[in-house]
């Protein structure tokens, strides 16, 4: 038998009267079917024609049709670190959901070996993964890029002027003879050698060679003498770092000044717990006699004042000069550069950890070189102990030396940084951490 409501509405159909535990009867009217969602397969499912209201109900709650019968699943209960984990799961795999980017390895047809591509002999020869053929890695090279000139250039299209033929009348496409490579116009020498993709800048024709003509780079000797006097100081090598590293470097007078510093502590700390022994064994109100009797001998004896050398008493005359503050992840050598040519007279580094320093860091090393053009120069170093302090100051003094204005290298004062309030820093014990210290 048909409702009333089934009559007038026949499209909505009507709710059970049995219902699983946990779902409420719904009046037809506020009913609202789902709309059909073609298959995109094309195979469409058969229509439900037996007329069981339960079926039709089922349709419109897909979660009748997963298994009413069973109980539901408790939720389970993760601690912080279970949660923690699944969120970072979560995170990364939301990573990366542009799967269109390309992250290809550009390689070249022919893998030219790099002591080759600077004009130099392989030690490694036959047993050398990568090719020695310059011309046949010519042939396969891009061709160079072409910056046009201001003369090139005009207002109207194409707005660059065509520089001719391709043709560079070397016999090789890959090469443009007005190609023009900034490093060696300003360094005479260009250490990309035949990779550089401005080539055609410095190269010729090598008419001496023995089998067939080759190529052979050009060298201007000229710039190369002033680029190298313009270049930066305060570069150290690679063998210098790893034996900072290993704590393979020398450095006696750190070592002498840390031994001594120690013993010093050692006789005070004992000289503190002999005077508060005795405190502690006398009448309450009364000081023990002759407590500075207890003193070890060695600080009793005598000794004569020794006069400070000259050396000592070196003071920094900055008095009317102008000043560069350091500057983190700002002072570095574009900038102290630019300030140099608007009238810094003394300039100094950006903060460099020194136990990151002695760890070898490549990075942090960099932040120490210095231009030729700055007159006075120092290095900032941050630390908490007085060891890594001691160490890297004696490191400066052994491979920079003292500053000398016009050379470009040395170091003329160390900065102790005392004032980096940065949270990472100052836990630290370094920074503004070290005015707390005694």
């Amino acid at each position: 038998m048909t409702s009333i409501e089934n009559i007038s509405n026949p499209g909505i159909p009507k709710a059970p009267e049995s219902l699983p535990a946990g779902y409420a009867k719904i009046k037809p009217e506020f009913v609202v079917l789902r709309p059909h969602i073609a298959d995109p397969s094309g195979v469409e499912e058969p229509a439900n024609d037996t007329g069981n209201e339960q079926s039709s109900f089922k349709d419109l709650d897909p979660a009748l049709n997963s298994g009413a019968d069973e109980p539901p699943k408790k939720k389970l209960r993760l601690s912080g670190a279970e949660k923690k984990k699944l969120a970072r799961e979560e995170g990364k795999k939301k990573r990366g959901m542009n799967t269109n980017r390309k992250f290809a390895l550009m390689k070249d047809d022919v893998q030219l070996c790099w002591k080759a591509a600077v004009g130099e002999q392989c030690p490694l020869q036959e047993k050398c993964y990568y090719s020695h053929e310059v011309s046949k890695y010519l042939e396969t090279k891009p061709r160079d890029i072409h910056f046009p000139s201001p003369s090139a250039l005009s207002s109207d299209p194409p707005f660059v002027l065509s520089s001719g033929s391709k043709s560079d009348g070397l016999g090789i496409n890959s090469i443009d003879p007005t190609a023009s490579c900034p490093v060696y116009l300003r360094t005479g020498v260009c250490p990309q050698g035949f990779k550089c993709r401005f080539l055609g800048n410095h190269i010729k024709r090598d008419d001496d060679s023995i089998d067939e003509p080759g190529w052979k780079l050009i060298m201007d000797e000229s710039l190369a003498a002033g680029a190298k006097e313009d270049c930066e100081g305060n570069n150290i090598g690679i063998s210098v770092i790893k034996q900072v590293r290993t704590r393979k470097y020398p450095t006696p007078l750190a070592d002498r000044y840390i031994a001594e510093t120690q013993q010093d502590k050692e006789v005070q700390d004992s000289h503190d717990m002999s005077v508060d022994m005795n405190i502690n064994t006398t009448r309450p109100g009364t000081l023990p006699e002759m407590a500075i009797n207890q003193l070890p001998e060695e600080c009793q004896k005598e000794t004569p004042d020794v006069p400070m050398r000259p050396q000592e008493k070196k003071r920094l005359h900055w008095k009317g000069l102008l000043y560069l503050a350091p500057l983190t992840t700002v002072g570095n050598l574009p900038f102290r550069r630019l300030c140099v040519d608007y009238g810094a007279q003394i300039t100094c580094s950006e903060m460099a950890v020194a136990t990151s320093l002695l760890s070898g860091s490549r990075e942090e090393w960099s932040l120490v070189r210095r231009l030729p053009s700055e007159r006075a120069f120092g290095i900032q170093v941050a630390g908490s102990k007085i060891a890594p302090l001691t160490q890297i100051a004696e490191i400066f003094r052994s491979e920079f030396g003292l500053g000398a204005e016009g050379r470009g290298t040395g170091v003329d004062f160390v900065d102790v940084n005392c004032g980096c309030p940065i949270d990472l820093v100052f836990k630290s014990g370094a920074g503004s951490a070290r005015l707390c210290q005694s």
